[in-house]
């Protein structure tokens, strides 16, 4: 998935496959003991700790996107309600 993320264009699909990546079904972050060997722990000493920080910035960063489309969306069914009753009011 994460090679698919660095070659993808498109911001949201690559945050997608970034998480897909990164981040269990569920959302969390793999436990780095269980996805590193000690071998590679011990030549990287600060792999895990660079894993988590690039889960946390993958998590805020789907969280923010979540944040902009629900205002996005308020923002349409705004715009509907003020036709709605301007309608109304018209028809009145």
């Amino acid at each position: 998935y994460a090679r698919g993320a660095f070659a993808e264009a498109d911001p949201i699909r690559r945050l997608r496959l970034l998480a897909n990546a990164f981040l269990k079904a569920d959302g969390d972050p793999y436990e780095p003991p269980k996805i590193f060997k000690k071998a590679l722990v011990d030549r990287l000493p600060d792999l895990p700790e660079r894993y988590l920080a690039a889960a946390k910035t993958i998590l805020d960063v789907s969280d923010r996107l979540a944040l902009f489309r629900m205002l996005e969306g308020t923002a349409a069914a705004l715009t509907v309600a003020g036709w709605l009753i301007a309608r109304c009011e018209q028809l009145k």
